[in-house]
């Protein structure tokens, strides 16, 4: 029988972020001094004790996602048998998502281990970026007008089914499918 491969304890990304914080240190140290160093790292951990709440807030919303979302209902609703549906689905969710990356990058990471289509997942996102509704009636109107703000939001309707119905061609071109590209 033959026995799984454990994945890395340190994976290729984390090893290239690494290797560039030690460098950037290395150039602040050089350029700036030591003493600014240690003030980055002062605001490092300040940004840390910042987001780390809705880090951690995203990881559960993760993990409760793919235990609470059984697998067919996803792939009703969000698989490739979905077709367009699914689309809508994922452009009204993502429109709708409050918060950060931390939350979005979560619940597409679930929904993705769970069996969610490749358009759908860049449906959502691309919603979620262009489409974000809390994001259009407390930071954009006031500061940029209903006229603006509106006409902005039409014309970013249909941006992610767009993007979801071209990633889905492509990745079919490709041979490519959520599983092989979302680890």
């Amino acid at each position: 029988m033959a026995k799984s491969k454990d994945p890395p304890l340190i994976d290729r990304s984390t090893m290239v972020f690494a290797v560039a914080a030690l460098l950037a240190g290395i150039l602040c140290a050089w350029l700036r001094g030591v003493a600014a160093v240690q003030r980055a790292f002062v605001g490092t951990g300040d940004s840390l004790l910042m987001i780390l709440p809705q880090i951690c807030g995203g990881l559960i919303i993760a993990g409760l996602i793919q235990v609470l979302i059984p697998r067919e209902a996803v792939s009703r609703w969000l698989g490739e048998e979905a077709g367009m549906r699914g689309l809508f689905v994922a452009e009204i969710a993502g429109a709708l998502t409050p918060g950060g990356p931390y939350g979005s990058f979560g619940i597409v990471y679930a929904l993705a281990k769970v069996g969610a289509d490749i358009g759908v997942l860049i449906t959502y996102l691309t919603a979620w970026t262009t489409l974000s509704v809390l994001r259009l009636v407390i930071w954009e109107i006031p500061f940029l007008g209903a006229n603006f703000s509106l006409l902005r939001f039409v014309i970013c309707l249909p941006m992610g089914i767009v993007a979801g119905v071209i990633s889905r061609r492509l990745a079919r071109h490709w041979g490519w499918s959520t599983g092989s590209i979302v680890k």
